[in-house]
């Protein structure tokens, strides 16, 4: 294993680490969304 290798792996690691927290960012966000969605609904329904 040279020094390359370490930093590569690493930098693999630290990417498949971003993209999973993205993803929940992303799953968090559109369930948010949807939230929001529904308290839009019932707020309109009762104006």
């Amino acid at each position: 294993m040279s020094r390359i290798d370490v930093s590569r792996n690493a930098f693999a690691s630290v990417a498949a680490e971003a993209k999973i927290a993205l993803k929940d960012l992303a799953a968090m966000k559109s369930v948010h969304q949807k939230e929001v969605g529904w308290q839009l609904m019932r707020f309109i329904k009762k104006s």
